[in-house]
């Protein structure tokens, strides 16, 4: 709906094929914007990447309301595909500013060399994608502390630009670079998904979290097992047992699943069986 009313897919859906990454960022963010902070953006930001990222959970922890902009334009810089405005709990003060840039499978749009003597570059050429996107955060929120985050499916390639961009800017902008994936966005829903917040919140995680999976962007969430004395599990060759305690079996069951199946031993046999019970 929010990529349709901003006019990134036409009413009659004729572009909707060349608009899928706008419907993606409309459809998970539009329903975090619902979320409060602590079970929505928050969860995602603890799984992104940055050396700096104390400094963002620092304006995080004073924020108690936000304001979500979809694609912003820029005559100069662009068009970034999220803003997020962080706000105190009298909306008088902006604590902090996160700025998103989505891909899901399309390239950067514009990509830039590093020159080999960086230091005498000319400043007015501002190529590279996310450059420019640090560039119009600086511009807009001269004084508020302010993130950059770079989703993709590739988390190297995330790293790799968000690096880049740092480099070409010196650390003029004072915009923190974070990179993060598709998988570990859905890690950080399933997580909270699993919590079983209180309604509606547990609806809109849900439905996130199925449609990560739709689209095949989730990932399997890593077993973890508690170090209880009723806890035993073996592997054989076209078996698996595994005796729980926890009375919430589907949860596991699901984690389980995902796991096993990444173990590349397993791949070769058609058929695994699996075994629950409560002792």
């Amino acid at each position: 709906m929010i990529a349709e009313i901003n006019n990134k897919i036409s009413s009659s859906g004729t572009n909707l094929s060349d608009r899928l990454e706008d419907q993606l960022t409309s459809d998970v963010f539009g329903a975090i914007r619902y979320l409060p902070i602590d079970i929505g953006i928050l969860p995602l930001l603890n799984h992104c990447h940055s050396c700096d990222i104390e400094k963002i959970f620092e304006f995080l922890s004073k924020s108690k309301n936000t304001v979500y902009h979809f694609w912003p334009k820029s005559l100069v810089y662009g068009e970034i595909d999220l803003i997020i405005e962080f706000y105190n709990q009298e909306n008088t003060h902006t604590e902090g500013i996160l700025g998103i840039e989505v891909k899901y499978n399309s390239p950067i749009s514009s990509d830039q060399e590093i020159p080999k003597d960086v230091h005498q570059r000319d400043e007015e050429i501002v190529i590279h994608q996310l450059w420019r996107y640090m560039k119009l955060l600086k511009q807009r929120y001269p004084l508020a502390p302010k993130g950059l985050i770079f989703l993709t499916n590739d988390m190297k390639l995330s790293k790799y630009h968000i690096n880049k961009a740092n480099i070409l800017d010196k650390g003029h902008s004072c915009v923190i670079g974070l990179s993060i994936s598709w998988s570990k966005v859905h890690q950080a829903i399933y997580k909270e998904k699993i919590k079983n917040h209180s309604f509606p919140f547990n609806l809109i995680i849900a439905d996130i979290e199925i449609l990560l999976k739709h689209k095949q962007l989730d990932s399997y969430i890593p077993l973890t097992i508690p170090k209880i004395p009723s806890i035993g599990y073996k592997f054989t060759k076209k078996k698996v047992t595994f005796i729980y305690i926890i009375p919430n079996i589907e949860d596991i069951e699901y984690v389980f699943m995902i796991k096993t199946i990444k173990y590349k031993y397993l791949l070769k046999y058609k058929k695994i069986t699996f075994f629950f019970k409560k002792t």
